[in-house]
């Protein structure tokens, strides 16, 4: 989606094969949101509707999504979920 809005395919920065090569990415990083902040730059003081966001919850922890209204929608392990905007640790004007 950020490459539609945007132009620019960070996506090309990376590649993955599997879930465990993409944990490896992540965890070069430190986390979540180190790893999408290294493609990113600086997280935005505000977001709005098609952002790129960092929720943190509890239990499941970190998961990235796209800014919707008072929400994020994430893809999740049982489908898309839309996550209170409360929860989000960073996000990227994009």
């Amino acid at each position: 989606m950020v490459k539609e809005l945007t132009g620019k395919d960070y996506a090309a920065e990376f590649s993955y094969q599997n879930e465990t090569e993409a944990n490896a990415l992540i965890a070069r990083q430190g986390n979540l949101l180190g790893f999408i902040g290294s493609i990113l730059g600086k997280p935005a003081d505000t977001t709005k509707d098609g952002d790129p966001c960092v929720v943190d919850l509890p239990i499941v922890g970190e998961a990235c999504g796209i800014r919707l209204g008072q929400n994020v929608v994430c893809l999740t392990e049982k489908g898309m979920s839309q996550i209170p905007a409360r929860y989000i640790v960073a996000g990227w004007a994009v």
